[in-house]
């Protein structure tokens, strides 16, 4: 009898949920037409995307039952705060050191990673953030 593997329930669920809040959010905006796209165009799009990726990775392959499906926490609590770090941040200390900080707590979940290499990427990953979205874009996002 085949089922379907928990690891790709939880992401597709996971995946989901992130379409929904995304979509949630940007129910507030106005979303326009094909031809005068309002603020919330775009992020309604990526929502419906997400939501069509969680439900189709959900349903997709079915496999044997794992019976001790291997989670690994110390990535999924990394990154989670990480991301929610950069959100709670962001605001008060600047785009550069949010995203560099964000960078670094994310890289101290992988044992295997070298706290220089982690300090030169948090670096360049910022530095390249803040070229695209606040030079490039002109987003009204304070640097420092």
């Amino acid at each position: 009898m085949k089922m379907i593997d928990k690891r790709e329930v939880y992401l597709g669920s996971f995946i989901s949920c992130l379409g929904i809040f995304i979509l949630q959010s940007s129910i507030e905006y106005g979303v326009g037409t094909w031809s005068e796209m309002g603020a919330g165009f775009f992020p309604m799009l990526i929502s419906f995307l997400l939501l069509m990726i969680g439900v189709g990775i959900i349903f997709s392959k079915t496999k044997k039952v794992i019976k001790n499906a291997n989670v690994s926490w110390r990535p999924l609590i990394g990154v989670s705060l990480s991301i929610a770090f950069f959100a709670a941040t962001l605001k008060y200390i600047g785009y550069i050191p949010a995203v560099t900080l964000s960078v670094l707590i994310g890289s101290l979940t992988d044992l295997e990673s070298k706290i220089r290499q982690s300090i030169v990427f948090s670096i360049l990953i910022s530095l390249f953030g803040w070229v695209v979205f606040i030079f490039g874009l002109g987003l009204p996002i304070s640097p420092f």
